[in-house]
């Protein structure tokens, strides 16, 4: 049985990449995904439910793999929160978020062989240096000792929901509580931009990630699986 849907061209992904990009979204219409379609993409990704073990299947059959699944963790806003002072990184910090950023996200889904090591580094550099602007994500804040960055959190409003883009701890920094303190800033931000629930999403093979976040009392959401071609 084919599976229906369109593909979108993903014009930023296709020119920060390199190559031509394409987005499965999965429809009800009676347009079937063939090979022909896919053929006119260099690269075409798709992001399925975990619970639509079909659809995996068919996707399989036109070359499509498995790469990684995603996890999505969800809380409600705390107002006994602890306050943690909301602290926006500025165009000076780029530098030592880039620098994080380097070390981080081993457990990304742009990896080897669909992504060089060097495009994942370049992509979340890009994006961490965005939301410092105020793109990509609404906000980045910050955690430093004097002028040295910590860490760093990236948060977008999406009507009543807070949702993590990025966060990521220095090296030097861990095991100092600064990931625990980034969520409660990140719940303070939410708390003012009057939102009631804070999303955050991590790969299933990221361990580490899911018992941080299991720890802090968040609580599965959603499962899905990526699949690349």
């Amino acid at each position: 049985m084919a599976i229906s849907g369109n593909l979108v061209r993903l014009n930023w992904d296709s020119d920060f990449f390199g190559k031509e990009i394409a987005n499965f979204e999965q429809t009800e219409n009676t347009t079937s995904l063939t090979l022909s379609m896919l053929d006119q993409y260099d690269f075409a990704q798709a992001k399925i439910n975990a619970h639509s073990p079909d659809s995996i299947n068919q996707l399989q059959s036109l070359g499509f793999k498995y790469v990684e699944g995603e996890i999505v963790f969800q809380k409600q806003t705390d107002f006994q929160c602890p306050q943690e002072e909301i602290i926006p990184a500025k165009y000076d910090d780029l530098d030592q978020l880039r620098n994080i950023v380097n070390n981080a996200y081993n457990h990304s889904r742009f990896c080897l062989p669909w992504f060089a090591l060097s495009d994942k580094e370049r992509f979340y550099a890009t994006w961490v240096e965005k939301a410092v602007q105020g793109q990509f994500d609404d906000i980045c804040l910050t955690i430093k000792n004097e002028e040295k960055v910590l860490g760093f959190i990236t948060l977008k409003k999406v009507e009543t929901i807070c949702r993590i883009g990025l966060i990521a701890v220095a090296v030097d920094a861990r095991g100092q509580q600064v990931g625990s303190k980034l969520m409660q800033m990140a719940n303070n931000y939410a708390l003012k931009q009057q939102l009631t629930t804070i999303q955050v999403a991590t790969q299933l093979t990221n361990i580490p990630a899911i018992n941080f976040y299991n720890k802090l009392d968040y609580k599965t959401h959603s499962i899905s699986h990526w699949l690349y071609r």
